[in-house]
This record gives structure tokens, C-alpha cells and sequence, in this order.
């Protein structure tokens, strides 16, 4: 059985997305961050919204996911953040080449 994935990486850190367990790492740094799929989306979320909010009042993005605490450099954030999105985009993609690949069949 062919296991399908995408990959993702960046200088600031990678993103991989198993489609046959489907988890979602995200890695920065020597941290990896472990996701369920539909957790990856939420964390998305959670990331675009915490990165606007402390923008605008601190020099670094500070939060909480898990039990995991981040201290990271806002534009080292903003490059994650692209990674993520990007990542997003890939994962959304390599599912609708599956099902057309399913339907074509």
C-alpha cells in the first residue's frame, strides 16, 4: 500500500502532512509539533490570530500550545506563518489530485 504525503520546508522550519495517519508536524527549530489534521487547521488559526493580536504590543510572539511555550522573533513568526499557509495550500491540493485521480478511475 502506497502511503501519499506532503512535505513542506523552509530556512525557518518544515511542515509534513501524512495522508494515511493523517497528522500534520510542524517543525521550528529543534521543536516538532505534532497535529491531528483537523488540530493543524485550528493551530493555524490560533497562530494568524495571536501573531496579529501581540504584534501591535510586544517585540516577540509569545503563546501557549499543548504544553509547549514559544518566545519567537516576529519575523521569524511571519516566515512560519507563510510556511504554514503554504503548507495548507499543499495539503488542500494533494487532496483534490486524489480524489480526481479517484473519480478519473
Amino acid at each position: 500500500m502506497k502511503h501519499d504525503s506532503v512535505f513542506v520546508e523552509s530556512e525557518i522550519g518544515t511542515v509534513s502532512f501524512c495522508d494515511a495517519c493523517q497528522r500534520a508536524s510542524i517543525g521550528y527549530g529543534p521543536v516538532m509539533i505534532p497535529l491531528k489534521e483537523k488540530n493543524f487547521s485550528d493551530f493555524l488559526h490560533f497562530f494568524e490570530q495571536t501573531l496579529s493580536e501581540q504584534r501591535k504590543k510586544n517585540d516577540f510572539m509569545s503563546f501557549r500550545y499543548s504544553e509547549l511555550y514559544f518566545r519567537i522573533p516576529f519575523s521569524d513568526a511571519d516566515d512560519l506563518l507563510s510556511l504554514i499557509q503554504q503548507a495548507q495550500t499543499e495539503i488542500w491540493r494533494h487532496r483534490l489530485e486524489n480524489q480526481y485521480q479517484t473519480l478519473a478511475n
